[in-house]
């Protein structure tokens, strides 16, 4: 299994609300995906989620639309 690289500590965490805030979101809708196992990755520290700001931006990367890309295929 290969071993994944740790992130440097000055990376940037953020809470559920800064998280939900930083995607537009309720911090409900964050709690919700949670428990249905979707949305942006986390980390469980005790009994707090932290989302990492290279996760959120992994998920928006994910989610980005390419407006060209859709209307070429219509």
């Amino acid at each position: 299994m290969e071993k994944q690289e740790l992130s440097p500590i000055f990376n940037k965490r953020y809470s559920t609300k800064e998280a939900a805030s930083r995607l537009g979101l309720r911090p409900q809708t964050l709690a919700n995906w949670r428990f249905q196992g979707r949305g942006p990755r986390y980390l469980k520290i005790g009994a707090k989620p932290i989302y990492r700001e290279e996760d959120l931006e992994d998920y928006e990367n994910a989610h980005l639309v390419d407006p060209e890309a859709v209307n070429a295929s219509n």
